[in-house]
């Protein structure tokens, strides 16, 4: 199977935190770039490679050799111009996925008018979340659209999906509700407490359900 290879722009907290998440999963060719040859050191025993310079300058990230990279994130937080330049450029010359690390919300917003795929706050629970998206694709703009909406991996492309239930459920059996075979409900979170289910268990207004299933069947679900 071919690796996924995954640029990470920029070395500090966050590249840290996300830098720990994948580098436990051999799917990922992880490459670093900064301006800092020191950063770079701390971190060369996590990554494949390394690079020193500067990701706003184009001519550099087009010389590097990682013009067939399949996801980019962008975590520089000290420049935010530099932040902004490196996206664009990404946006305007490679293929893969922008991930974009924001440190106000008006620079999210400019960096969704870049047309960045995803922006992430900056902090270490967001590394994790930006992981997360990295190693599920399919739900990366699911997730990122909500904060409500938890996801633990699983082996296999399975996952369990943690989400407030649909309106449409509401009032409803387990057994009478529209979802696909190969998802299922396996939990219930209701006024703090967890309710073990059977196809009997009606759905509540307010109730958090713990869905486990296929990445692909729980995105669509997420699309209704």
């Amino acid at each position: 199977m071919k690796k996924q290879e995954v640029i990470i722009i920029g070395v500090g907290r966050f590249a840290e935190a996300l830098i720990s998440e994948l580098s436990r999963f051999p799917r990922f060719t992880l490459i670093a770039i900064d301006s800092d040859i020191k950063k770079l050191a701390e971190i060369s025993t996590r990554v494949d490679k390394t690079f020193v310079g500067d990701a706003s300058n184009e001519q550099f990230l087009k010389e590097v050799g990682i013009k067939n990279a399949d996801i980019f994130v962008v975590s520089i937080g000290d420049d935010i111009q530099s932040n902004l330049l490196t996206s664009s450029i990404l946006k305007d010359n490679f293929h893969g996925i922008v991930i974009a690390k924001a440190v106000s919300k008006r620079h999210a917003e400019i960096l969704k008018k870049i047309g960045v795929d995803l922006v992430i706050m900056s902090d270490t629970i967001a590394a994790r979340r930006t992981a997360i998206s990295i190693l599920n694709p399919v739900l990366s703009l699911e997730l990122s659209e909500s904060d409500s909406i938890r996801l633990t991996e699983l082996d296999g492309g399975v996952s369990i999906l943690t989400m407030e239930a649909l309106p449409i459920w509401e009032n409803k059996m387990i057994k009478d509700l529209k979802i696909p075979r190969n998802v299922s409900i396996a939990l219930i979170y209701r006024n703090k407490k967890v309710v073990i289910v059977n196809g009997l268990t009606k759905i509540e207004k307010g109730d958090r359900i713990a869905l486990a299933g296929a990445n692909e069947e729980l995105s669509k679900m997420l699309k209704k």
